[in-house]
């Protein structure tokens, strides 16, 4: 029997059934990926490990991705005698990354926290973040990009007799656009290698495809079906 191929894409497609674990045995291992240590020098000590932290939990959501452990990292980078910073040079990240076994290394920086009052209209609260992901194997960089999450809504607390917003309120805001960001940048990860697998059967409205949760098979995401032609 032949089955038609196909390729995630990033809405859903109505009525497919993923099948079990063991369905997906055959499919390419995860990709590895290491996540360096994001750099906040001029804010404070929270943001970086809160970028860190909101980007390797993203990855680790999307489920085709195995996560290197930051104790590896860690121990990698003094071994080698590098800062968390030199992990933004792309033969660095490269070095570390083959030492660990990682196929791509992620490293970025805060860029900038923006506050906009809003007297008669909305407030908003903007973060932008560049993040850049490290091909280990040929040591290009395949994503530079600065990403921005923005909240924006009526009504955010203000310093007692001032238009600042409140220091709670301001860590509230953030951590919502980090993980804004955060899921921006996976997506953008996905297009480099996006979930391929194949459909397995079709019962009226109902498709079963041979991806699974092992591979990174979620509910709510969308493929394409491409039907293989004859070879020329």
């Amino acid at each position: 029997m032949r089955f038609a191929h196909l390729l995630l894409a990033s809405a859903l497609l109505l009525g497919a059934v993923a099948c079990p674990r063991e369905a997906a045995a055959a499919v390419e291992p995860k990709i590895s990926i290491a996540v360096a240590p994001f750099t906040a020098t001029y804010l404070p000590d929270y943001t970086g490990p809160a970028m860190t932290g909101a980007v390797t939990d993203a990855l680790v959501r999307a489920g085709k991705f195995n996560v290197v452990a930051r104790a590896n990292l860690d121990k990698v980078l003094a071994e080698q005698r590098l800062n968390n910073s030199d992990l933004v040079d792309p033969t660095s990240a490269q070095n570390v990354g083959r030492l660990l076994g990682a196929k791509y290394v992620v490293a970025g920086s805060l860029i900038s926290l923006r506050w906009q009052p809003g007297f008669f209209s909305k407030d908003v609260y903007e973060t932008k973040i560049q993040i850049q992901l490290v091909d280990t194997e040929t040591g290009s960089i395949k994503i530079s990009e600065t990403f921005t999450g923005t909240e924006s809504r009526l009504g955010m607390a203000r310093e007692f007799g001032s238009t600042n917003i409140t220091q709670a309120e301001a860590t509230k805001c953030f951590e919502k656009n980090l993980a804004a960001i955060s899921q921006q940048f996976v997506d953008r990860v996905n297009q480099l290698s996006p979930l391929e697998g194949f459909i397995a059967s079709i019962d009226g409205q109902r498709v079963a495809i041979n991806l699974g949760e092992a591979a990174g098979a979620k509910v709510g995401q969308e493929y394409l079906v491409l039907v293989e032609g004859n070879a020329i």
